[in-house]
């Protein structure tokens, strides 16, 4: 060798196989030093295409060069021998597909049970990663932080970040001194949930949008795809009212119409001017926010630090880090205190957007991806369970392959090929079922889901699922070559393959898979029970209302329409009238907040109490007098609201008897007071009855809130509550056609408190959670007893011989009876017994999501065992009734 030659040293990784394919002796390095010679006569034209060459060789030689373990130099002259053995590959694959098409309802069944549990596990795998491993579709995502202003006394001293991410409660003035004062970011914006109305251009429509400062698209740098989006020129004194349109409002509502870019629209009867619409894919806070209003002069000025209703993101400056962030925020907000007594109580939370959006969503995935994972370890363990059962069938024709000569890793070989054939064909079935089941589970949260958008089966999910599916092929294949590799091939050939299965340990790995299944089993079975039970425990709350026979409307007069307090009366009192003239209507009502609504309102109120004055925020609503009797809420002590609680008389409320218990324990509630902060100046106002407490959301808590009478405090959006006679019809569309008749441009849509009730986001994730959750403890129980099931009837196959035996020497039938039944008892009472250890660590560990359920729920385990010993029993009575019915002759003549 030359000098030239240490320029042209082969792939340091592709030497190293090479090497590891023909060994350290002579031949060996002659094959090298070829190699090597040849790889240098090619670099001499060209370096690139001699590694490829290098790379191919090795690869050529290791397919076909390499001949029953032995490696031989490459002579042309033995290729003819060196092609065996991708003859014999081929081989092995067409024997495996003959094998398995000898037996295709064996081969149906375990490719079935393999496309359940591997198409199971894909399909949470790919929520998983859509929404907990994927960055977020911002560029550098993880400079991305949320920032909220916290009252420790609600959340406690240290937040979570799934409290912090429903917390809108930082007023305008705090924002602008965190944005003038903050250093570790480099922007840093507010924005606020905001629903509008938009008319003129076609009917008139309520959507879901928000209102931002220019900051929040500053920090999340995605440029607009028409236009541009929100800057802080837009939030000057007197600047024009603008909007920027999502791409899907852009498209739906008006025609991807290309000059959109300047044109005016009416938002709540306001013109304004559109000056962007945002990418496709752009979801801001999430995928129902369709539009983004600018801070208007009102909110700009608004000097009020005891009352807030934005959340704040920010983008990190080069070189910060979340904890300086952190840092920074906290000591801003202890200035803030010290200057504003009002800010004094508060604290300031950041979180990661990331961590701040799936924080509430993570768990409840993570519970969906371990059950699926418990599915497919059931499955297979059910499918290993078959493949032992189909070797210990073959041991003949396996011991026949060895005395023609065929080694033991041929056979070996064999069983690989064929469990890995299953285990393809049954990721293929999996990744079917994922892909065809993705978009319905999806569309059944589109609530509940963040980040549902980016929920797909794409290339990272089909490269999981495909290593999945290999993963099972090798870990099935090689129980089954391990129990070849044991058993005497001579002594099955001179038992003609009426011997002995492996015996006790034959028996024993049988057994402990089924344990193993029944134990996984009733892990599920105890976690979807205990979470039926919360669900249930959550239905049965008393809601502190009656909803039947209720319909609600929520309107929003426009601010052409709302100019004063007034104005306001006039026009729901002239509603009222219209609605209370409606055949079939019994009464109606109008409530700033009602269950079901999704929102609530919790603004600082002061008590005046035995201790003295204390403030806090807390739930209210302004209500008409007729509310209770119209929602069926009681008065339990004192007065409902009257129609004289008017404008000019004196203020009251009426509190819920929750309220009622926290600040007046001791003493007689009405007659004490209860004031309102607001900017305008502070008024006491006089408690005059208590009302029964009410629960707004579907697992959600009593609330502690107090009740205004709406003359006394008009507000422009409310929801209209109309009682209706049982079986009423065209009642809803009588109220929409009153609402249009006072304001055609207000969208209205009437609806059961019912159907609110159905689609609270609460009521419908714990709905069908559990449902899932008892759906996949279903299949996995199913698998389980099939394992009991097969195990049992491979039992009583394979001792047929021994049965007959047994009988024909005066065995009791009843006695064989009650072995294999026994034996099916056994393993599911193990299992069961495993099972149940495991259900009580985890249950402990869910138990603070859960309402109502301790940490062992007797009834939920009675369920559980009752299941799991019936479904035995009757999987067991099959093969049972076979081993009963065995004729001695017959199982003779077999022999």
């Amino acid at each position: 060798m030359t000098g030239s030659d240490e320029g042209r040293r082969p792939p340091r990784l592709a030497e190293y196989v090479l090497r590891l394919l023909v060994g350290s002796d002579a031949e060996g390095r002659s094959i090298l030093g070829d190699a090597r010679e040849e790889l240098d006569v090619r670099g001499r034209t060209s370096r690139l295409g001699a590694t490829i060459w290098y790379w191919a060789y090795v690869f050529k030689f290791a397919v076909s060069y390499r001949t029953g373990g032995k490696v031989r130099h490459p002579d042309p002259e033995e290729g003819r021998r060196r092609a065996s053995a991708v003859t014999g590959l081929v081989w092995d694959a067409k024997s495996s597909t003959r094998s398995l098409l000898r037996r295709p309802w064996l081969s149906i069944a375990v490719i079935t049970t393999l496309a359940v549990g591997i198409g199971t596990t894909t399909l949470a795998f790919a929520l998983v990663d859509g929404v907990l491993l994927r960055p977020l579709p911002f560029p550098a995502p993880e400079e991305l932080v949320d920032v909220s202003r916290v009252d420790p006394a609600w959340y406690g001293p240290n937040p979570t970040a799934a409290q912090a991410g429903n917390v809108f409660a930082t007023p305008a003035a705090t924002f602008f001194d965190w944005e003038r004062s903050a250093a570790t970011f480099s922007s840093l914006g507010a924005y606020a949930w905001r629903s509008g109305t938009f008319s003129g251009d076609a009917a008139p429509e309520r959507i879901i949008g928000a209102v931002a400062t220019g900051g929040v698209f500053e920090a999340l740098a995605v440029p607009a795809a028409l236009g541009r989006h929100l800057t802080a020129s837009d939030e000057a004194p007197g600047a024009t009212p603008v909007v920027v349109l999502s791409h899907g409002l852009w498209v739906r509502r008006f025609g991807s119409d290309a000059t959109i870019v300047g044109r005016v629209v009416r938002m709540d009867g306001v013109a304004t001017t559109v000056v962007g619409v945002m990418p496709k894919g752009f979801a801001f806070p999430d995928e129902t926010t369709h539009f983004w209003l600018a801070f208007d002069d009102e909110r700009r000025s608004d000097s009020t630090r005891n009352a807030g209703y934005l959340h704040a993101i920010g983008r990190l400056a080069p070189g910060s880090s979340l904890a300086q962030a952190r840092a920074e925020m906290t000591a801003i907000q202890t200035r803030l205190g010290e200057r504003h007594a009002s800010e004094a109580k508060f604290i300031s939370v950041a979180f990661s957007r990331h961590e701040l959006m799936v924080a509430a969503t993570r768990p409840g995935l993570l519970i969906l991806l371990g059950a699926a994972a418990v599915v497919l370890l059931v499955g297979c363990a059910n499918v290993a369970n078959l493949l032992l059962a189909r070797v210990a069938e073959r041991r003949r024709e396996l011991a026949l392959h060895a005395a023609l000569g065929a080694s033991r890793s041929r056979l070996a070989g064999l069983l690989l090929s064929e469990s890995t054939v299953l285990a393809v064909l049954g990721g293929v079935g999996g990744i079917t079922l994922a892909w065809v089941a993705l978009r319905p589970f999806v569309a059944a949260f589109p609530m509940t889901l963040p980040r549902s958008a980016e929920i797909q089966m794409d290339l990272r999910v089909l490269v999981v699922s495909l290593l999945v599916s290999v993963a099972a092929g090798l870990l099935l294949g090689l129980l089954p070559v391990a129990r070849s590799s044991r058993m005497d091939l001579n002594v099955v050939l001179r038992e003609g393959g009426h011997g002995s299965t492996g015996g006790r340990r034959t028996s024993r790995t049988h057994a402990l898979l089924v344990v193993s299944e029944v134990a996984l089993s009733v892990l599920l079975l105890s976690t979807s029970g205990i979470f039926v039970q919360s669900y249930l425990n959550s239905a049965r709350q008393e809601r502190g209302f009656r909803g039947e026979n209720v319909l609600a409307l929520r309107v929003s007069v426009p601010d052409t329409r709302a100019g004063s307090e007034e104005e306001l009366r006039s026009f729901y009192s002239e509603l009222q009238g219209y609605m209370d003239a409606i055949p079939g209507v019994t009464a109606s009502a109008l409530a700033q907040q009602m269950p079901y609504s999704g929102c609530c309102s919790s603004p600082p109120a002061s008590m005046d109490t035995e201790d003295g004055v204390q403030e806090a925020s807390v739930h209210t609503s302004s209500v008409t007098p007729e509310y209770f009797q119209a929602m069926g809420v009681p008065i339990l002590a004192g007065r409902a609201l009257l129609p004289s609680d008017r404008e000019g008389s004196p203020p009251v409320v009426v509190v819920s008897e929750a309220m009622a218990r926290r600040y007046w324990p001791d003493a007689d509630p009405i007659g004490k007071r209860v004031r309102l902060e607001s900017t305008d100046e502070p008024q006491w106002h006089e408690v005059v009855g208590i009302a029964g407490n009410v629960r707004y959301q579907f697992a959600g808590p009593e609330f502690v809130e107090y009740y205004r009478a709406f003359a006394q405090h008009p507000y422009g959006s409310q929801a209209v509550i109309l009682k209706t006679r049982s079986g009423a019809v065209g009642v809803a569309a009588a109220a929409e056609r009153a609402v249009h008749a006072l304001e055609p441009t207000i969208p209205v849509t009437a609806r059961s408190l019912t159907e609110l009730a159905a689609a609270d986001r609460e009521y419908r994730t714990a709905r069908i959670g559990s449902l899932i959750l008892t759906l996949l403890a279903a299949v996995a129980t199913g698998l389980a007893v099939l394992g009991v099931y097969s195990v049992l009837a491979f039992s009583v196959l394979q001792r047929t011989r021994e049965i007959g035996i047994r009988v024909s020497l005066g065995g009791s039938r009843l006695g064989i009876l009650r072995a294999v039944l026994g034996g099916g008892l056994v393993m599911t009472g193990a299992g069961v017994a495993i099972g149940l250890g495991l259900s009580a660590g985890l249950s402990t560990m869910l138990r603070s999501g859960l309402v109502g359920v301790s940490t062992v729920n007797p009834w939920v385990v009675l369920a559980v065992v009752s299941t799991m010993f019936a479904t035995s029993v009757a999987a067991s009575l099959l093969p049972a009734w076979r081993a009963v019915r065995v004729d001695p002759l017959v199982a003779f003549r077999e022999d």
